[in-house]
C-alpha cells in the first residue's frame, strides 16, 4: 500500500514520490511547485522574516551575524519592552536611515533598542498625523498649460 501525503497549502492528496521538495522547508510537504511558492511567499512576509532580512541588509558582513545571539536578544527585547518584531524593525530602521547610525558588527540589537525605541515611535506617529492631514486636504485639479512657441523671424544684420 502506497503512502499518501497531504499538501500543507491546498490539502490535496498525492503519492510520496509525486510531491515537490524545495530548497527551504524540507520537512513540509507540497503537491506542486506552485503550492511551495505560495508557502514561501507567505513565510517571507512575516514580521520576523522582515526583521531578519532587514538585519541582514544593514550589517557590514551579513555572513558573520551571530543569529543565535540575535534571536535571543529579539525574544528578550520583546518580553522586556512589550513590543513586537515590527517595532524592533522600526527602531532599527529609524536609527540607520534617519539618524545615520553606523552599525557595529560586534554589537547586537542593544545598540538600537533602548536608545531609538521612543524616537522611532514618535516619528511613526508624526507620519500618521501627516497622512491624516493630507487626506483631509481639498483636492486641487491640475491646470494644464500648453506651450506654443512663437514663430521666430530671422533678422539679418548688415556688416
Amino acid at each position: 500500500m502506497a503512502k499518501i501525503m497531504v499538501c500543507e497549502v491546498c490539502g490535496a492528496e498525492y503519492g510520496v514520490r509525486q510531491g515537490f521538495k524545495g530548497d527551504r522547508f524540507k520537512p513540509v510537504h507540497f503537491c506542486s511547485e506552485e503550492c511551495y511558492n505560495k508557502f514561501v511567499e507567505a513565510k517571507d512576509t512575516t514580521p520576523f522574516m522582515l526583521l531578519k532580512d532587514y538585519i541582514n541588509s544593514i550589517y557590514p558582513e551579513p555572513e558573520l551575524i551571530p543569529w543565535d545571539w540575535i534571536i535571543k536578544q529579539i525574544k528578550s527585547i520583546k518580553k522586556v519592552y512589550d513590543i513586537d518584531e515590527a517595532d524592533i524593525r522600526l527602531a532599527i530602521k529609524y536609527a540607520v536611515e534617519f539618524e545615520d547610525y553606523q552599525v557595529d558588527q560586534n554589537l547586537g540589537l542593544g545598540q538600537f533598542i533602548p536608545r531609538y525605541l521612543q524616537p522611532s515611535k514618535e516619528f511613526a506617529e508624526s507620519i500618521q498625523k501627516a497622512k491624516k492631514k493630507a487626506r483631509n486636504l481639498p483636492v486641487v485639479e491640475p491646470v494644464h498649460i500648453t506651450y506654443q512657441p512663437k514663430p521666430k523671424a530671422r533678422k539679418f544684420k548688415e556688416r
